[in-house]
């Protein structure tokens, strides 16, 4: 995991230092024409490619265990409705889920959109804004994850935050 955490810091390294040539050029502060951009324009969206691959692959682990301990029958079939400790135990445990889910598919979009950028992958036009779309809606859902409610409306919500997913029975 670590030798995969520093190539993430690598190409996500390379992706802002080359990104902010590409914006120089989009200013016209460099030539769009010239071999700097030219490759700088590759470089960027090579390294959003990979670091945003790295990244769903580095939460697949947690993911991983987090829906092992959701599915393990003793976790579950020994519940009684009036344990609150256990189902708030439980509670946090699908809401580590859905975060770890959403931080793969975050990942996984964006390393499909840089690679449609790229011309690495055959999608084009509106199947690029399905993408993007599909994008910007994984992100918008991963922040709402951890977004805490008013003081007045805790304990409406599963422990106090916006419920994404008040349960997730397909992981049980």
């Amino acid at each position: 995991m670590r030798t995969l955490e520093c190539i993430k810091a690598i190409s996500t390294a390379v992706y802002v230092t080359c990104d902010h040539v590409v914006w120089a050029g989009g200013a016209g502060a460099v030539d769009k024409r010239s071999t700097l951009y030219k490759v700088c324009d590759k470089l960027s969206l090579m390294g959003w490619a990979a670091g945003s691959a790295l990244m769903a692959a580095g939460h697949v682990p947690d993911l991983i265990a987090y829906t092992r301990a959701l599915r393990d029958p003793l976790a579950s079939d020994n519940k009684r409705d009036d344990d609150v400790d256990e189902w708030e135990l439980r509670e946090e445990l699908e809401e580590k889920t859905v975060a770890a889910a959403l931080d793969v598919a975050s990942g996984l979009t964006q390393a499909l959109f840089a690679l449609s950028l790229l011309g690495a992958t055959p999608l084009k036009g509106r199947q690029m804004q399905c993408v993007g779309l599909a994008m910007g809606i994984v992100g918008v859902m991963r922040q709402l994850v951890s977004v805490p409610l008013p003081p007045e409306k805790t304990g409406m919500g599963r422990m106090g935050r916006l419920p994404i997913s008040p349960s997730m029975p397909m992981l049980r």
